[in-house]
């Protein structure tokens, strides 16, 4: 799995690259204050998504996964600079 960070305004996308189902992730941002996650193919997944203290935790409730590819998985609404965004401690299940 390799994710990484593009930036739009005060909105990062979040991609993913699998060739596995996705079960659940959770992962550090560092450097800015992560006020929301959603949308992206988490989403459509059925997933349910939480931020809290700049940790992003995405799972199914219901035992959905997210499908191998590439795809953005998420969108992070922030404040800070995000030329300095860094997405640290990357923990990603499988079903």
């Amino acid at each position: 799995m390799f994710i990484f960070a593009i930036g739009f305004a005060e909105t990062v996308e979040v991609y993913y690259t699998t060739d596995t189902p996705i079960a659940g992730f959770q992962f550090n941002v560092l450097d800015i204050d992560v006020t929301d996650a959603g949308g992206g193919v988490a989403e459509t997944s059925g997933f349910t998504v939480s931020t809290g203290n700049n940790i992003v935790l995405g799972f199914s409730l219901t035992g959905c996964t997210i499908p191998p590819g590439n795809y953005t998985i998420m969108y992070l609404d922030f404040f800070g600079d995000i030329s300095i965004i860094c997405l640290s401690h990357i923990i990603v299940s499988d079903p």
